[in-house]
């Protein structure tokens, strides 16, 4: 939160495009987020932490007018001309994401289903067993990032390296039982960062769907892997979520 958030996505935008690309198409106009979720109230041990690429901007509001990037803004920048409280402020807005009526979109709604269907019988698995992060904490509205760029970048920039520091912390906090990582960069950068062995591709299912572990703090973490859901690729589908996680537990 501390940092200069629109000088490194243009860092970024100049660094990790894709070789065909001008700029990896990141918003300098909206806040990185660390998670989405309240990791504080997740039940320790017995929770997933849910990874995926990077966080879709999804709406034609502007930012400054929007119910989630409005107040980020607001708060970002007071923290920044010195007011302290705008940091707790900050954290209290990415914790209550899923309770005041900030989620907006799709993107929760069938993961949150599969979750229900397979390992927690609540109504809403995001607010206490199930954690939502990002490999990649910035917006955009496509992915045009190149994957050997941004694991270079992850291994030497400070943006990456501060922001490895909050994975790692909220892994320490939440303990959870389960990784599962949405989309073929987070497999890739996480398998390179915290891989135990080579993760395994799957022998029921294709769809990028691999299985592992990653070694993160000392903690052995077992982890499902997949292409990104809702493209022409991705794990879609109950019947595909059903037969992954069936080879992946041996039921």
């Amino acid at each position: 939160m501390a940092r200069n958030y629109r000088d490194d996505v243009l860092w970024l935008n100049n660094n990790v495009s894709n070789k065909n690309k001008l700029t990896a198409d990141l918003r300098n106009d909206i806040p990185p987020i660390p998670f989405t979720g309240d990791p504080w109230a997740k039940v320790r041990g017995d929770s997933t932490l849910f990874i995926g690429i990077n966080p879709r901007f999804q709406d034609s509001t502007i930012p400054p007018n929007h119910k989630e990037f409005g107040p980020s803004i607001s708060s970002i920048n007071r923290f920044h001309s010195g007011d302290e409280s705008a940091f707790e402020e900050y954290v209290s807005q990415r914790r209550k994401y899923f309770t005041n009526g900030m989620k907006y979109g799709k993107h929760y709604t069938f993961p949150g289903k599969m979750f229900r269907k397979h390992w927690y019988g609540v109504e809403n698995p995001w607010i206490n067993h199930v954690q939502s992060m990002d490999a990649v904490p910035w917006f955009s509205k496509t992915d045009e990032m190149d994957l050997d760029s941004l694991l270079d970048a992850y291994s030497s920039e400070d943006m990456f390296l501060d922001y490895r520091s909050v994975f790692e912390e909220v892994v320490q906090l939440i303990q959870p039982k389960f990784i599962q990582l949405n989309g073929k960069k987070p497999r890739v950068i996480f398998e390179e960062l915290y891989g135990i062995d080579e993760f395994q591709p799957m022998k029921t299912i294709g769809k990028g769907c691999h299985s592992g572990a990653l070694n993160i703090g000392g903690k052995i973490i077992p982890t499902v892997a997949h292409n990104f859901s809702g493209t022409f690729s991705g794990l879609n589908g109950e019947k595909e979520w059903d037969t992954m996680y069936d080879e992946w537990t041996g039921s």
